[in-house]
């Protein structure tokens, strides 16, 4: 087979391998929620979730606030942020060490605030970021490494 079509077909894969990997602008966050003598809640709920710089007061990132009318359900509750905003939850948020989730209930902030941090996985990602150090090519809108002794 001549090198020009395997060649082709290799940068055909990584393209539709790169197009496959886009990762879901939703973070998921599950909570149980209590009235003031205890008891475990079972209501929809107005909420509006947010991304802030700070444990308290602090600046809104990215410009990012989604309500949602959450079921509470034996006082558990479970969320999909971004999942009622276009493009869900931008990855800018996260171009800052600290972030904070500001949870906001009928009017009312959740204290204290949970900071966001990353699941094991991440860490693996961040690294596949890089190529795990080694020198990238870039071509097609796309990057790859090239095959060693396929020019």
């Amino acid at each position: 087979m001549d090198r020009k079509w395997i060649v082709a077909a290799l940068i055909a894969c990584v393209m539709v391998g790169t197009a496959r990997a886009d990762v879901p602008q939703l973070i998921n966050y599950q909570s149980k929620l209590f009235d003031a003598d205890g008891a475990c809640l079972s209501e929809v709920k107005a909420m509006t979730f947010e991304f802030r710089d700070a444990p308290a007061a602090g600046n809104l990132l990215g410009g990012f606030s989604e309500a949602q009318n959450v079921t509470v359900a034996d006082g558990v509750f479970n969320v999909l942020i971004g999942s009622t905003t276009d493009g869900g939850v931008p990855q800018s948020i996260f171009d800052g060490a600290d972030v904070y989730l500001s949870v906001t209930i009928q009017g009312e902030e959740l204290t204290p605030r949970q900071r966001v941090a990353a699941v094991g996985f991440a860490f693996k990602a961040a690294d596949a970021d890089t190529l795990g150090g080694q020198a990238s090519t870039t071509g097609f809108g796309t990057t790859y490494v090239p095959l060693r002794g396929i020019e």
